[in-house]
């Protein structure tokens, strides 16, 4: 006699993953805002990965415009600085 595991109570590993994608939501716009900064921290959960479909378009859009925002304020942090030293500091 074969033993099932709990997780797999019909015996089909294939078709117990097939529901498990067809049950994720797609992902909204604080979903997507929320795993790109942490993907910049490098502290994603893999709970917060497989609760939602994410789009790679969304993921690289998302990317490119958190990345420009990220330079964009050192830019603005290093001219407020130099500009509070005063010339030739």
């Amino acid at each position: 006699m074969i033993a099932m595991s709990p997780a797999e109570p019909d015996g089909n590993a294939a078709d117990t993953a097939k529901d498990a994608r067809s049950l994720k939501r797609r992902a909204g716009s604080w979903d997507v805002v929320r795993t790109v900064l942490s993907g910049f921290f490098g502290v994603r959960r893999r709970a917060q990965h497989e609760s939602v479909k994410l789009a790679p378009a969304q993921i690289i859009v998302a990317g490119l415009v958190a990345a420009a925002l990220f330079v964009a304020s050192l830019v603005l942090l290093v001219s407020l600085i130099l500009s509070r030293v005063g010339p030739g500091a």
